[in-house]
């Protein structure tokens, strides 16, 4: 198993709030919100642990509004333990969208163009994507602190048919947090989000793909054949 995240993954989850300003709450919710019970605290700190102990998952990362030239969609294989992924992106309007192949670590970022990988180490498309990463942690949170942080039970909202629990994630400083974590009831992970619909990352719904033969390994900084 990978090395804990620990406040390397708080502030990967923290990185919406650079990109998004905090959106209304979904119909239904409680936008101020309620402090955890002992059971919510429990299961909140549970999430990602069981996620990350569960093998391989699918996610889907997409930005923007269906009908935007600035849309990002991506359909990524996780694997939670070496902490890469691989899938498709798209770009664009999901109508007259283009996926490429792509290939994704914590450190960079390739896509597959013209029969080989382009690697990039920087910029926000990675830094979106790699939020993927804090859907996982290799050990459980500490429901006590949960509680005493500025973490707050939202309410319950559909997902897919599901009445999922929505919870506003921690802050490092306890100040205007935006990132919701909704949970099914058996407390896996549903959704992770921006506090609105502009950044979404959705768990599960289709079945894992097998990791390209020739990805690029972790870690790489150069174009790679």
């Amino acid at each position: 198993m990978h090395k804990p995240l620990g406040k390397r993954v708080l502030t990967t989850v923290l990185m919406l709030s650079a990109f998004l300003t905090l959106g209304a709450c979904s119909g239904g919710l409680d936008e101020e919100g309620q402090p955890l019970t002992i059971e919510q605290s429990e299961q909140l700190a549970a999430a990602r642990f069981a996620l990350g102990n569960g093998g391989v998952f699918t996610a889907t990362v997409a930005t923007g509004e269906s009908d935007s030239i600035d849309r990002i969609a991506t359909e990524l294989t996780v694997d939670p333990v070496r902490l890469v992924a691989w899938g498709t992106l798209a770009r664009g309007p999901s109508d007259m969208a283009v996926a490429e192949e792509v290939y994704l670590t914590e450190t960079a970022l390739a896509v597959m163009r013209d029969g080989r990988w382009q690697v990039q180490e920087q910029g926000q498309l990675l830094e979106q994507l790699r939020i993927v990463f804090a859907l996982v942690t290799d050990r459980p949170e500490n429901a006590q602190l949960l509680r005493q942080s500025d973490a707050r039970y939202l309410g319950t909202s559909d997902l897919d048919d599901v009445e999922m629990s929505v919870f506003l994630l921690p802050t490092l400083d306890g100040s205007d947090g935006v990132s919701r974590l909704w949970l099914d009831p058996d407390g896996s992970i549903g959704r992770l989000d921006s506090g609105d619909d502009r950044f979404v990352i959705r768990v599960g719904g289709r079945a894992p793909t097998d990791e390209p033969v020739d990805a690029p390994i972790a870690g790489a900084g150069s174009d790679t054949a």
